[in-house]
């Protein structure tokens, strides 16, 4: 089990910070405009 454990965790960090960039970018604000309509 712990082998994926370090996987999943790896799994989310990876994820989080992938989020984390998105929405620092300006990509995000069109995205936040369409799912208000």
């Amino acid at each position: 089990m712990g082998w994926l454990t370090r996987i999943v965790c790896l799994f989310w960090g990876v994820l989080l910070t992938a989020r984390a960039n998105y929405q620092n970018g300006k990509n995000n604000v069109p995205r936040l405009k369409l799912s208000y309509k």
